[in-house]
């Protein structure tokens, strides 16, 4: 019975770390993004330079 339990509560955290990290990378691409367009927009200026 205890390792039942064991199992679901290791499951829920398996589902809960597997959400959080795919929410965390959505999170980092949309802000990569986000910031490497200024980014490749200054340097494609100082190449240009």
């Amino acid at each position: 019975m205890k390792y039942a339990l064991f199992n679901q509560i290791l499951g829920l955290l398996d589902g809960l770390i597997t959400l959080a990290v795919s929410n965390w990378l959505h999170l980092l691409s949309d802000l990569l993004e986000f910031y490497t367009e200024p980014l490749v927009i200054f340097f494609k200026f100082i190449v240009v330079v």
